[in-house]
């Protein structure tokens, strides 16, 4: 088995404080680490300290160039949520190059430090939209998008109303999957298969998936049947 130069970890501890425990994939930045609503004690954190160039032969991006030092050196990680980071690494990486990551990390750093001390407040009215898909559908659904409630995302009566407008059949299984590695995106999914379930809907458990590409909000499509939960 091939020697994998991890990062220390005071690495892992300051590439996440200095991305602010926000993924550092600008089309992303999830935030990835929350309270636990179950234990006071407790938190649920997504995060990963990542490596740029890989820790050890044949992984994602590996420079044979690099000492081992390098390789565990906080100038080869980068921080990002857990779905990112297992996205950079399908292909063996070939998607997503040394320097794009850097770019990245680079990127975000200076981001984070230009809303530094700055109050990150929501505009009023901020919604949580699920987009709804129809294809050759007449009548019933229009595609668009259907604002169905305030963040943070719950399971409010305005969702869960708009769920079974969209949803009117009864018939046949509904399918939901989260973004693997979201905790709100899981939590959230399955809010919605319990209250589907107790409507008396066929619905079987909630899938967690890994895309090419970052998925955000929500969507239902109703030939489909399928409802898709990403990072909020």
């Amino acid at each position: 088995m091939a020697t994998r130069d991890e990062f220390p970890k005071v690495v892992v501890d300051a590439l996440a404080k200095r991305a602010a425990f926000i993924c550092s994939n600008s089309d992303c930045r999830a935030q990835t680490v929350a309270p636990s609503e179950d234990d006071d004690s407790k938190f649920i954190y997504i995060g990963k300290a990542s490596h740029i160039a890989a820790a050890s032969a044949g992984g994602p991006r590996f420079d044979e160039s690099m000492s081992a030092e390098e390789r565990k050196s906080i100038a080869n990680g980068i921080f990002l949520c857990s779905n990112c980071a297992d996205m950079v690494d399908k292909n063996n990486g070939r998607d997503y190059s040394v320097e794009q990551l850097r770019k990245w990390k680079r990127e975000h750093e200076s981001w984070v430090s230009t809303n530094l001390n700055k109050r990150l407040d929501r505009a009023p009215g901020v919604v949580t939209e699920i987009s709804v898909t129809s294809v050759g559908q007449s009548g019933g659904i229009t595609a668009g998008v259907v604002n169905v409630g305030a963040q943070p995302r719950k399971l409010n009566a305005k969702v869960q109303q708009r769920l079974v407008e969209v949803l009117p059949d009864k018939e046949g299984d509904v399918t939901i999957t989260a973004v693997m590695g979201d905790g709100e995106a899981f939590q959230f999914a399955t809010e919605i298969k319990e209250f589907l379930a107790g409507q008396g809907y066929s619905v079987k458990g909630v899938n967690q998936a890994v895309y090419s590409n970052p998925v955000a909000g929500q969507s239902v499509d109703p030939e489909k049947r399928t409802i898709t939960i990403g990072t909020k």
